[in-house]
């Protein structure tokens, strides 16, 4: 049951009680009624508080919210992992992958957001119930603010200030406002239109990138209309990719491409000013991250090193799961600064190295290797494999993932799925699988360079250093991350991903 506290202002010196809960305090009425309904719900010292008590100027009150325990009734429970990006005993602030409905309906029993969260908070023993500020489109992803309780949501109501990726079909360039009403044409249906008589909707928008035909936008928008991005631009005839409500040309996507990345809003008890980012669920996020950590060993009291440490992620995990010492090696300064700023503990050293570069460190220095994505870039995989061997203990593992070679073997960024007569994708050419050596490719940038070996070769060059190979994993899409990602489907005709675990025998 939570409780919370307020001291008295001068300004509400002499006022009645109901005076400063409902502009002072910002109760809402609706709850107004509950706390009056409970005879200890407004105390001052620990005796109950009247409406119509006067106060005076430093007192402490006490309000003590419902308990909601069943209030929210009986909801099927969805054991879906959550990515938490903040909470605390007033709020859940959680990242929704695209493909996850806010709320149950005909359409969607039993596997909404509000069946997850609702999970996630019996299994903490929470009385809370699933009441979120604002809402996002069962295709958009991104941040959701949930208030544990009802005050909470009466004080951020309309005061989440959020900022959207999203990727139109067309060119953009600068930045601009779209102010234009937003109607919808047939009450019995979702779909929105820009026109009259509609209510007012502004949308602000920033060009980040374009390649000719589709652009990234940085979107903020001033008003909160249901489906207001998404009108607003195809309104321009550049609907989102993958929005095929509104007719988008590009369906590379099964649904439009919106995220929300960032909220900003006051802590509704603390008054603290929060600032929150969201990452977009991606493939490695929901197929690789889940298979490397089932593979992970035992880490309290071992020494480890991340080869491709990227933002500290890993290495933060590695060091809250009881590593002694983790040192985080990766080429990007940028990178590497975000991860002393973002993933900083006193058992993690961030230091800037090429992976050719490792037969400087020190050798037997440590428990355990792990590489994140990371091998398919190395040049000489054998002399790599070596490198690692020598800076094993033994006994100590090597865990890694790469692109797998049925993935790094072709020599050009051409679609290689086989689809039949309804397009949808069956089979996959492999091409060039023998043809072993350097390509490039695309990977945010042009022209990334990564390096193609088979899978034979791998196992020999592991084998040849002195490892004994423990497991090779393939990872296979849960049924959860299809449902997030449906494109995920596909790795059931071909993996993306090869990962493997190693061990330097004692």
């Amino acid at each position: 049951m939570r409780v919370l506290h307020f001291t008295v202002p001068p300004e509400y010196d002499g006022k009645k009680t109901r005076e400063f809960l409902r502009r002072g305090a910002g109760v809402s009425a609706r709850l107004l009624r509950a706390l009056k309904a409970d005879p200890m719900g407004v105390c001052r010292g620990g005796r109950p508080l009247r409406m119509v008590d006067l106060l005076r100027t430093g007192d402490r009150l006490t309000l003590t919210l419902p308990d909601e325990r069943g209030a929210g009734g009986t909801r099927a429970l969805l054991p879906l992992p959550l990515e938490v990006l903040y909470e605390d005993d007033d709020l859940l602030v959680v990242n929704k992958p695209a493909g996850l409905a806010m709320h149950e309906t005909h359409n969607h029993q039993g596997d909404a957001l509000s069946n997850a969260v609702a999970y996630y908070l019996q299994q903490k023993g929470s009385a809370a119930v699933f009441r979120t500020v604002g809402r996002l489109d069962k295709g958009t992803s991104g941040a959701v603010v949930c208030a544990k309780h009802k005050y909470g949501a009466a004080k951020l109501s309309g005061h989440i200030e959020k900022e959207y990726l999203a990727a139109a079909c067309g060119v953009y360039e600068g930045r601009g406002t779209i102010d234009a009403p937003i109607c919808r044409p047939d009450p019995g249906k979702t779909l929105r239109a820009v026109g009259e008589p509609g209510e007012a909707a502004v949308t602000n928008w920033e060009a980040l990138w374009t390649d000719g035909k589709i652009s990234l936008l940085r979107v903020r928008p001033e008003t909160g209309r249901t489906h207001q991005i998404r009108v607003h631009f195809a309104s321009l005839g550049t609907p989102l990719v993958g929005d095929d409500m509104y007719k988008s040309p590009d369906t590379r996507l099964s649904h439009q491409a919106l995220h929300c990345a960032r909220i900003r809003f006051t802590h509704p008890v603390s008054g603290k000013a929060l600032d929150l980012y969201a990452n977009e669920p991606n493939y490695n996020d929901l197929l690789e991250q889940p298979a490397m950590r089932a593979l992970l060993p035992d880490l309290a009291g071992k020494d480890v090193l991340d080869v491709g440490c990227g933002f500290g992620h890993n290495c933060r995990e590695f060091a809250e799961r009881g590593a002694k010492r983790v040192v985080g090696l990766d080429l990007s300064e940028r990178m590497l600064a975000a991860a002393k700023a973002q993933n900083a503990l006193p058992e993690i050293e961030y230091r800037r190295m090429d992976m050719a570069d490792l037969d400087t460190l020190e050798a037997g220095a440590f428990d355990f290797v792990y590489s994140s994505l990371c091998f398919h870039y190395a040049a000489h995989f054998p002399k790599l494999c070596a490198d690692i061997f020598r800076l094993l203990r033994a006994g100590g593992r090597l865990l890694f993932s790469q692109e797998h070679p049925f993935t790094t073997c072709s020599k050009n960024e051409s679609n290689r799925f086989l689809c039949d007569e309804n397009g949808r994708a069956d089979a996959y050419a492999l091409a060039h699988y023998a043809e072993r050596g350097r390509r490039t490719g695309k990977w945010f940038v042009d022209d990334v360079e990564n390096y193609h070996r088979t899978f034979g070769d791998i196992v020999t060059a592991l084998a040849e250093a002195g490892f004994h190979i423990e497991r090779v994993v393939e990872p296979e899409p849960s049924p959860e991350a299809v449902r997030i990602r449906p494109g995920l489907e596909k790795e059931f005709i071909r993996p993306a991903f090869l990962l493997v675990r190693a061990v330097k025998c004692k």
